[in-house]
């Protein structure tokens, strides 16, 4: 009798399983009969979102004359220069410890946020490819600052050196190739 209420407990919950399984497949189904799924770059590999090429006419003028739009250039323009004094000082000192800089001038969300605010200047088609650039970007700023870390004591290689310039220069690639859809 003690089996009985866990046989119960747990056929409901196989119950309850199935039923969002269902449910599940359902919602799926019905999303396959949808015309947006062909145009949902996440959900269709074929049609991921690039970036595109700078293109004069895929820029709103009226929205860039912004001042909102404007001071996110400038700031924008700003996190490049941060990266080039960083690429000339680590040319400079190879040992230098770049986490600190790193951690003051690349605060995740000002940049997302200025980065974002540049991108409501394009128009929705070339957003989409900026929208990825913009997350790279992140995510070579976090892989830098990982690259940077070392241990007490310890004198960066040949190899970590390389890899921090290699994600210094991807940065710099990164920053100048958004600020080309704008000049």
């Amino acid at each position: 009798s003690s089996s009985s209420p866990s046989s119960s407990s747990s056929s409901s919950s196989i119950s309850l399983s199935s039923r969002r399984e269902v449910l599940g497949l359902g919602f799926a189904g019905a999303l396959m009969g949808s015309p947006l799924v062909a145009n949902a770059g996440y959900l269709n590999a074929d049609k991921l979102p690039e970036v595109l090429a700078p293109d004069p006419s895929a820029v709103d003028r009226d929205t860039l004359k912004s001042g909102k739009v404007q001071d996110a250039i400038k700031t924008t323009k700003y996190y490049l220069a941060v990266v080039q004094e960083m690429e000339k000082q680590l040319t400079a000192n190879p040992q230098l410890d770049l986490g600190p800089a790193i951690r003051k001038y690349f605060a995740f969300n000002e940049i997302r946020t200025a980065l974002n605010t540049v991108n409501e200047a394009l128009d929705e088609e070339t957003q989409r490819g900026t929208d990825r650039l913009i997350r790279n970007t992140i995510q070579d700023i976090t892989e830098l600052e990982s690259a940077n870390k070392l241990k007490a004591g310890v004198v960066r290689s040949e190899r970590k050196i390389a890899i921090m310039t290699g994600k210094l220069e991807k940065l710099d690639r990164a920053f100048t190739e958004f600020l080309a859809f704008f000049k």
